[in-house]
């Protein structure tokens, strides 16, 4: 039997298979010899009842070795003995696929309730703030989150019912955002070409791809519910800021920067985007972030290609 498992994460991969299957050898391909896994499917031992192989990192091999292993895997997919399970994006051959593909980035409800069964696992229990703050620091990242719910579990180990506090939360969940991400997101949203050319490579190299995507959609988004809800004006004061930011539960330095409010002494001027946008220009906008987030789920785009989508957004601001 051999299977392609479809998706972004890893880990749920392999957590799904230890459901299913208990042992399995796990042979990552970015890290042990190709030939030494050709030579283990072409030899199966006599005294071996069954191999059970979990194939990670499909898709980092060159295009001959993907073609010699999948007429392998071909030649060995009806015989018993054999149980292999490969990681990939793609559909490989005539292989069934399990699709374990994540929620979209911005289904937010579908991602917090995935977190919270991580969390329930680990017997911990989270309320929704406490739901929404881990999420907002990890990004649409299964891996990350995983890795993010085991630790606060260590951390929580005495806690008897399994209740943690956003406190505990605050403390312990890394924060994977960067403020490089949140000025870049600026720059685009107020139409500032140069800031764009500025802050996108130093960006690109600290920052995960599926982070910036979502921060793009979650950054106009944000946007979104700001124009839906505040009222025009050409100059906002502080407690027009505090207003909104309690109505519209954002934060306040954020709300700040969408409304063009201005403290002294700051070395960078915020641009007021209620001035900016209407309804139809964000939703023409909204629209090619999904274009985008579909474009780099299903191609290998390359950085200058997604450097080149992010200008054509901001264009649209002044259009």
């Amino acid at each position: 039997m051999v299977k392609v498992l479809k998706g972004e994460s890893k880990v749920l991969k392999i957590e799904t298979l230890k459901k299913e299957l208990g042992f399995f050898r796990v042979f990552d391909l970015e890290n042990e010899s190709f030939n030494i896994l050709l030579n283990v499917l072409k030899n199966k031992p006599i005294f071996q009842d069954e191999i059970v192989l979990f194939v990670k990192n499909f898709d980092s091999l060159n295009k001959n070795q993907k073609k010699e292993l999948i007429e392998i895997l071909d030649s060995i997919k009806d015989l018993e003995g054999f149980k292999v399970f490969i990681d990939s994006e793609n559909k490989l051959g005539n292989f069934d696929v399990i699709d374990l593909s994540l929620p979209q980035p911005w289904k937010l409800e579908k991602w917090l309730g995935l977190i919270e069964k991580m969390a329930e696992k680990k017997s911990l229990k989270l309320d929704e703030e406490a739901l929404k703050l881990i999420f907002e620091r990890t990004g649409p990242n299964y891996d990350r989150i995983h890795r993010e719910i085991e630790k606060l579990s260590l951390y929580s180990m005495d806690e008897k019912a399994g209740k943690v506090d956003i406190d505990t939360v605050e403390n312990v969940i890394h924060d994977y955002n960067n403020v490089i991400l949140d000025d870049l997101m600026f720059a685009i949203s107020s139409g500032n070409l140069e800031g764009i050319s500025d802050l996108f490579d130093d960006t690109f190299e600290v920052i995960d791809l599926q982070l910036l995507l979502y921060s793009l959609a979650d950054h106009f988004t944000t946007l979104f519910k700001i124009l839906c809800s505040v009222e025009y004006k050409e100059k906002y004061s502080w407690k027009d800021i505090v207003e909104a930011s309690r109505e519209l539960s954002i934060s306040s330095a954020k709300v700040a920067r969408f409304l063009g409010f201005n403290f002294k002494n700051q070395m960078y001027k915020n641009t007021n985007h209620v001035e900016l946008y209407d309804l139809e220009k964000l939703t023409n906008i909204l629209g090619k972030i999904i274009d985008i987030q579909y474009e780099f789920r299903s191609t290998e785009s390359s950085k200058t290609v997604l450097k080149n989508r992010l200008i054509e957004i901001s264009r649209i601001v002044y259009n």
